[in-house]
């Protein structure tokens, strides 16, 4: 599978931040390649819906950078990863972000929480009110795998009231794109955490609904869509 891919863009420490900011992370699952074309046509339509700030995408495929350059990069910028594999990372940003897909699989445990380490060092070096510091994806990580996090560092589903409705990103009980897994898997492997002048998150989910006239969603995950307000300015 995919090793961590990071990508940093620093914000100025002297801007006055915006009221608000949303971010949508979505890990779109080109590497399965039923339904491909119209399943990522489907997530363009929810990413155009949407219309956020900062968009973080997992599990991208060449297939897919057609319409990624016809329908968002005129309206962002676009990072793709200078030496890509099979799949990738591709990150859209108009505000330090950090797009990653860590190891997948229970027994790539080691590598997912030294990945995840390398990513939440990168946010302890710029740890104050006046950065705003992002770092999402689809992070394949299991609860036990999480380090006690600075204080300064909040997990966004956390942060927005731990909702019990939105907390499953990778749900094979709702969606059964990957029949072959039971439906009892449930996990909350999409994650956003963040530090900075934003006080306040709204946490929900998209994608969540099938594709009209498929039997099939987007993606075997759910995306996460983050509105980020109330700064200290």
């Amino acid at each position: 599978m995919e090793a961590e891919n990071v990508k940093e863009k620093a914000v100025s420490t002297d801007s006055i931040f915006p009221d608000s900011i949303t971010l949508v992370t979505y890990n779109v699952d080109g590497l399965e390649s039923d339904n491909l074309k119209q399943r990522f046509q489907s997530v363009i339509d929810i990413l155009i819906t949407i219309k956020p700030d900062i968009i973080l995408l997992q599990e991208v495929v060449d297939a897919h950078m057609d319409l990624i350059e016809k329908e968002l990069a005129p309206h962002y910028h676009v990072i793709v990863p200078k030496y890509t594999t099979t799949y990738y990372t591709v990150t859209f940003v108009s505000k330090i972000i950090i797009n990653s897909h860590l190891e997948s699989l229970k027994d790539k445990s080691r590598q997912r929480k030294e990945q995840l380490t390398e990513c939440l060092q990168k946010m302890e070096r710029n740890l104050d009110q006046n950065t705003l510091v992002i770092f999402g994806g689809d992070l394949n990580i299991r609860e036990y795998e999480v380090p006690k996090l600075r204080p300064e560092i909040k997990d966004a589903w956390i942060a927005g009231g731990s909702n019990e409705d939105t907390k499953y990103t990778w749900d094979c009980q709702k969606n059964r794109n990957k029949p072959h897994i039971p439906r009892s898997v449930r996990c909350r492997f999409d994650r956003i955490y963040f530090s900075g002048p934003y006080k306040r998150v709204d946490f929900s989910l998209a994608g969540n609904q099938t594709i009209p006239n498929k039997r099939c969603f987007p993606s075997d995950h759910f995306a996460v869509l983050c509105k980020f307000w109330d700064p200290t300015n």
